[in-house]
């Protein structure tokens, strides 16, 4: 198992939606000084559950640009399941996502909300 691909919108630097692939093996994510690297670890750590489980720490993780901060994000992980490890899926792929502002939390698990 490994991980496909991450979607960040309205999280951090990241405004627009961008989605980063990964392929199988060592991954490396290189880019200059302030271009989100750090931002794309900490979306990690966020669509599992271990930060943001706030409303002000949700409130700092959302985009702020020139015209203030957006008023919902989402950071969304696709892990490839084609070996079946995660066996209660039966799908090649596995998708955890988590939609956020800072009133509103909800994580879902191939689209079903999880508490």
């Amino acid at each position: 198992m490994h991980i496909k691909s991450i979607t960040l919108q309205g999280f951090k630097t990241y405004n627009e939606a961008t989605t980063i692939t990964f392929s199988e093996g060592c991954t490396c994510i290189i880019g200059h000084n302030g271009s989100g690297k750090s931002n794309i670890l900490l979306a990690f750590s966020f669509v599992l559950g271990e930060i943001g489980n706030s409303a002000a720490e949700r409130r700092l993780l959302l985009h702020e640009g020139v015209h203030g901060r957006v008023a919902s994000g989402f950071v969304e992980l696709i892990l490839d399941n084609a070996s079946r490890r995660l066996c209660m899926y039966d799908a090649d792929s596995v998708v955890i996502r988590r939609s956020f502002s800072a009133e509103v939390d909800e994580i879902t698990l191939q689209g079903t909300a999880v508490t």
